[in-house]
């Protein structure tokens, strides 16, 4: 049996986080969630981002979970990231499943669990 990491794996996304990097993300989160143990990305340095990532980004937290692995991304307020989620509908009052507290962002809902 091997020990799991107590504290959080923390990567940070590109100043560039779009299509062109998408590969390497996927990479490197699928590199990180084998490992197990917490992950916290931190999305502060991000100067461009586009759809692509935002989808990769809530395919890791749907695979984080159902892993049970807890995966934390830093989303400052008015930062780049939390206005990328808002222009692409990812927080749209009818379909907001992503869970956000104190500008880190723990969770993708499901319907089930947004409907509760």
């Amino acid at each position: 049996m091997h020990a799991v990491p107590a504290d959080p794996l923390v990567l940070a996304l590109p100043e560039q986080a779009g299509l062109h990097h998408a590969a390497d993300l996927m990479a490197t989160l699928s590199e990180a969630l084998a490992r197990n143990g917490p992950l916290r990305i931190d999305s502060s340095a991000v100067r461009q981002v586009d759809l692509a990532t935002l989808q990769i980004l809530v395919a890791a937290h749907r695979q984080a979970a159902r892993d049970g692995i807890p995966l934390e991304v830093t989303v400052p307020a008015g930062g780049l990231l939390a206005t990328a989620l808002a222009d692409y509908g990812f927080l749209a009052a009818a379909d907001a499943r992503l869970a956000i507290t104190d500008e880190t962002w723990i969770a993708v809902q499901t319907e089930t669990e947004q409907a509760e």
